[in-house]
């Protein structure tokens, strides 16, 4: 499975992608939502794994530009945020899934289901 991880920190970023990394997976990355299209049409991934607080667009506008270009993109949001408007935004936005940055394990299963 071909994973691209969406991270503007370099040791988050790191913990992600060992976190994902498994037998099988090949793990690209970009630190900004402006590479995101860029990446996404050059690599093809089966899912992107999406920070909630990039830059200069956030997550959520990033997901639902990327979710009206390709209909079929697999998005879990990042975040430490776990307000109930942060889940509802990035539904609404498109994600298939949400996930908390200090619950990396339940990444791995998240991926597994999409």
């Amino acid at each position: 499975m071909k994973i691209l991880i969406v991270e503007d920190n370099m040791s988050m970023y790191e913990n992600i992608a060992k976190t994902v990394n498994t037998a099988g997976n090949e793990v690209s990355f970009c630190s900004t939502s402006s590479e995101v299209l860029q990446a996404y049409e050059r690599w093809h991934p089966d899912v992107v794994i999406m920070d909630i607080r990039i830059k200069p667009l956030n997550g959520i506008k990033t997901t639902k530009m990327l979710r009206e270009l390709y209909p079929n993109v697999k998005i879990i949001m990042l975040t430490s945020h776990d307000e109930p408007e942060y889940r509802n935004a990035a539904r609404e936005a498109g994600a298939n899934g949400y996930v908390l940055k200090d619950n990396l394990p339940h990444l791995q299963t998240l991926i597994n289901i999409i």
